[in-house]
């Protein structure tokens, strides 16, 4: 049946509601064909579904063979009227032509509607990002030919069908733009999409240029960037062409003695490593802030770790450093067994541990170990607190969080002669619901009780209440941080005695949590909820809290290589290559415990002088001991005599043959050219740099030339073997 009788049939045709779907396919790999209906009704075949909601209408197949099609109505209601386009005149099953090269044929299959009745029609319409491209079906009887038609503006961007038909359309993109996808009824990326009529549909397709998309990646401090070809150093900006849609890893690296602090622009967030999608040009600084220093000073028998140091036993003053922002905890650990530590300095402390929230300021932090002398002479003694009724007593200057539960909250040992404040708390928050401290206190009705430690102390705190009910608090842990506070030793471990602490019934107290580094707070959950990094808990019976951490990235420990002038440090993931006369860095992340053996390899022309930071003496290999950040210098120096840039060249004579060598020479003096057999000897005075000299020699032959340096540092000798 031709085009136009099958439209005068299509006008006829009347059929139900409908919903619209999308079908892509990769850029194909063979012979494709395309398949629509038109009415109420379907189209099967090998790798084709087409038409009453199915919407697998184009397929590509791995040879040109001939493909056959069967039309099935919808329905009694419906009765298959014949193929159009490429189909015409086609019987029922169609045995297509054999597909070949150039645009993909379509079989449209017509269906029309038994009995009388106004036939519904519905519009299918296709929209353009740009005119860089072409969508169209290929068709004659339901054209769509939207876009740039080889360079000829196709206009034909909509056509009315009946409804229940299935429209299939193909992307064409124009030289130097690719398809980024379609929307509206279709989605994806793939060539074609093919739209159910039950309502009107649309489809848009979206064109971008192939050209390359910038990447400008600013360095903000003290640090390096690298990633999608680029390396990007302290206080530059630098950019690169990248592919369109492609992902570029970017990863920061902080230089010596400088943290990285965030990323912004294009990357977001505190990790080491963003991700940028070269959907546009993009904009990425990655900011480097100077390490803070932290000093910590330990007195009496105790180490501290944290900060990269371990420090002690005292007395010993060490210095540590941490990113500016950080978080970060402090642990002593007594040499002698239940030892007790006084802390100062601290952001918050609780037992062995001392919380740091780090400004942009130095911090200093002092750690007196128990039967020392703190720096300020005495010893240690001990306080102890017991609590009669409903309430709690905490203190400044000392480890106390006690309740009527008793307990080792109730007892510490403190620096002869300091002070100490006790605080009593009813469980109410009532100040009126406290009742008084035992005569030891200077003031007995006041919530506070200051004492100066003299020597060994008791005190009872007295509340109104003589209830003396406790409730447990228990807290949890999952993955890799602290919960601390209201009694809470720095609890790390679900189920330790850090994690238990007896609290006054009714009481509201706080508690607080710490990821490890390397880790993120998630959340709390039991009784405690929400993200907040402090969780108010109310004890009216026994409670249960959990916080969860999440691992973000290891703690890195790097390594810094400095190369001076020319040579190769290798022994790293990367070897790093310096240049004549400059100074090159490299930084490469290891495993803290590792050993690194580096390697240095001078470029020709040059010699090792000799390693310093890390490693030391002029070997050229050298084992490296990753105890923390580490930091190495390679130095390379022009020898003294080295061979030049060229091979030495035999030119003949009328009589005989005048050989050329060159050198190169690091250090000035008086340079002696031999020959054996013996031919010449030749003197010269040579200036650091490239020279050369010409021998004459009167027999074909092997020579042995053998050039001598007499400079400052002492004769150096070169040999070459010339064939004549």
């Amino acid at each position: 049946m031709k085009a136009r009788a099958l439209l005068a049939v299509l006008l006829t045709l009347a059929v139900a509601v409908g919903i619209a779907g999308g079908q892509a396919s990769a850029a194909p790999t063979g012979p494709t064909i395309l398949v629509q209906t038109l009415g109420g009704g379907k189209v099967t075949g090998t790798g084709i579904s087409c038409g009453d909601g199915a919407l697998a209408c184009a397929a590509t197949y791995s040879s040109s063979s001939a493909v056959t099609l069967t039309a099935t109505p919808a329905n009694s209601n419906w009765t298959f009227t014949g193929w159009a386009d490429d189909g015409s005149g086609c019987a029922n099953p169609c045995t297509t032509a054999t597909p070949g090269s150039g645009p993909a044929p379509i079989y449209t299959a017509v269906f029309s509607k038994t009995g009388t009745g106004t036939l519904p029609y519905q519009t299918f319409s296709v929209s353009l990002s740009s005119a860089n491209g072409l969508v169209d079906n290929h068709s004659t009887a339901a054209p769509i030919s939207c876009g740039d038609n080889a360079g000829t503006p196709a206009t034909a961007c909509s056509v009315s069908v009946p409804q229940l038909s299935t429209i299939t359309v193909e992307q064409t993109a124009d030289a130097g733009y690719f398809f980024n996808g379609w929307g509206g009824s279709c989605s994806g990326t793939k060539d074609t999409c093919s739209a159910f009529l039950r309502t009107d549909q649309s489809v848009s397709a979206d064109f971008l240029s192939s050209a390359s998309n910038t990447l400008s990646v600013s360095v903000d401090g003290s640090g390096t960037v690298n990633g999608g070809g680029i390396t990007c150093h302290a206080g530059a900006t630098c950019t690169k062409q990248e592919p369109p849609t492609s992902t570029i890893t970017l990863t920061a690296t902080p230089d010596s003695g400088y943290a990285f602090t965030g990323w912004s622009g294009g990357c977001t967030g505190l990790q080491s490593t963003c991700t940028v999608q070269m959907n546009a040009d993009q904009t990425v600084t990655a900011s480097f802030d100077p390490l803070v220093p932290i000093g910590i000073t330990v007195n009496g028998a105790g180490t501290v770790s944290g900060a990269n140091v371990t420090c002690g036993p005292g007395p010993q003053t060490c210095n540590g450093s941490a990113a500016p922002g950080a978080r970060i905890q402090l642990q002593a650990t007594p040499t002698v067994a239940g030892g007790t530590v006084i802390w100062s300095g601290c952001t918050s402390s609780s037992g062995l541990v001392c919380n740091l929230t780090v400004g942009s300021s130095p911090v200093n932090v002092t750690a007196t170990f128990s039967g020392s002398t703190g720096g300020g002479g005495g010893s240690f003694v001990q306080l102890a607190v017991t609590v009669d009724g409903n309430g709690y007593v905490t203190a400044t200057g000392a480890n106390i969080y006690c309740t009527a539960a008793g307990g080792s909250g109730c007892v510490t040992t403190v620096q002869q002669n300091t002070t100490v404040s006790l605080h009593a708390i009813a469980a109410t928050g009532l100040s009126s619901d406290f009742d008084f401290w035992s005569t030891t206190c200077p003031s007995t009705t006041t919530t506070t009780c200051t004492l100066t430690m003299s020597a060994a102390k008791s005190v009872t705190a007295t509340f109104d209440n003589d209830d003396q009910t406790t409730y447990d608090l228990t807290a949890s842990v999952s993955g890799s941080g602290s919960v601390s506070g209201s009694g809470l030793n720095n609890c790390r471990t679900t189920g330790s005695t850090a994690c238990t602490s007896p609290q006054a019934a009714g009481a509201k107290v706080s508690i607080s949590e710490l990821p490890s580094p390397g880790s993120t707070f998630v959340g709390w959950s039991g009784a405690c909820t929400g993200t907040s990094t402090t969780c108010t808990v109310t004890m009216d019976s026994a409670q249960n809290v959990t916080a969860t951490f999440r691992l973000t990235s290891p703690p890195s420990t790097k390594l810094s290589v400095q190369i001076d002038s020319a040579g190769t440090v290798s022994g790293t993931a990367a070897p790093c290559v310096g240049k004549t006369g400059k100074t090159t860095k490299c930084t490469t992340t290891e495993k803290a415990g590792a050993t690194v053996t580096l390697k240095a390899t001078p470029a020709k022309g040059y010699v090792f002088a000799g390693w310093t930071g890390a490693c030391t003496g002029t070997k050229t290999t050298c084992a490296v001991k990753i105890a923390g950040d580490e930091e190495v210098i390679a130095a390379f120096k022009p020898a003294a005599l080295a061979a030049g840039a060229k091979k030495p060249a035999v030119k003949k004579l009328a009589s005989g043959y005048r050989v050329t060598i060159t050198f190169r020479a690091g250090e000035a003096g008086r340079l002696t050219v031999t020959s054996k057999p013996k031919s010449v000897t030749i003197h010269k005075t040579v200036k650091v740099g490239a020279g050369s000299v010409l021998l004459t020699v009167h027999k074909r032959g092997r020579y042995v030339v053998t050039l001598s340096l007499k400079a400052k540092s002492g004769t150096h000798t070169l040999h070459y073997t010339v064939k004549v």
